[in-house]
């Protein structure tokens, strides 16, 4: 079952009443892998056998997040896409964010959070934000070999949800950012703007004339339309390719 209204509003209602969840298939490089037999070693490309160190590319991750998103319906959860977005050489960029979901736990299934956590070790990630109903703090959760800031299975309280705002970390929906953390540690975004403005905007710092704007952007629908296309995974075949692990509902 899909979010039908991704609206920033809407998604705060269902923070408020059901287990809610943020993850990304998305992956720069595989690396500090836990337990490889729990970890996808193989390209959604062509589904060769991969190596630690392996650079995935942004075909690559979209086709590994149409997968984790095969999976998120089979188990019968709410999805919505997101964009989540990080700090760059020290500013604020959206040409660094990653292709996310937000998940939501609509049946109440009691194993949201274990199907959450072995979907994020599959895809190879340092963790996933968990907020059970029952709490108004969020927790991010490791999944992968140790990093600098968290560990397999360590639980960080990360703070409650917060809209409209600018942050280090943040997810954008609708052209508004929202995160989970305290005032204290993000700004208010006082002009909130859908991400095809944005996009313009950077666009036009760069001095292009119409006619190379308009080209852009009509490659930029036709890459999207033919991603699309490409990405037309079911989970019984992704299973059958051991592309992603059989799922017990």
């Amino acid at each position: 079952m899909a979010i039908e209204d991704s609206s920033l509003n809407r998604i705060h209602q269902w923070i408020d009443t059901k287990d809610v969840a943020t993850i990304s298939a998305f992956r720069g490089r595989l690396s500090n892998i836990k337990n490889p037999d729990r970890t996808l070693m193989r390209s959604a490309d062509d589904k060769s056998e991969l190596s630690e160190g392996y650079e995935f590319t942004l075909q690559e991750n979209r086709k590994r997040n149409a997968l984790l998103k095969a999976a998120l319906r089979r188990l019968g959860y709410g999805v919505t896409a997101i964009r989540g977005v990080y700090h760059e050489d020290g500013s604020m960029v959206d040409d660094g964010s990653e292709e996310s979901f937000f998940v939501v736990n609509l049946k109440d299934d009691p194993n949201f959070k274990q199907h959450l956590f072995d979907l994020s070790e599959w895809f190879n990630q340092d963790s996933f934000v968990y907020k059970p109903k029952s709490s108004d703090e969020a927790l991010l959760i490791g999944t992968n070999g140790s990093t600098d800031f968290i560990t397999y299975g360590q639980e960080i309280p990360i703070g409650s949800f917060i809209s409209d705002v600018v942050a280090e970390n943040m997810s954008r929906v609708g052209g508004r950012g929202f995160a989970f953390g305290s005032r204290e540690d993000v700004k208010r975004d006082e002009f909130p703007a859908t991400w095809s403005r944005r996009k313009m905007g950077r666009i036009e710092k760069q001095g292009l004339s119409d006619k190379d704007v308009e080209s852009i952007v009509v490659d930029s629908m036709r890459d999207s339309m033919d991603d699309r296309r490409k990405q037309s995974y079911t989970y019984t075949f992704a299973v059958r390719d051991g592309l992603l692990p059989r799922i017990k509902r």
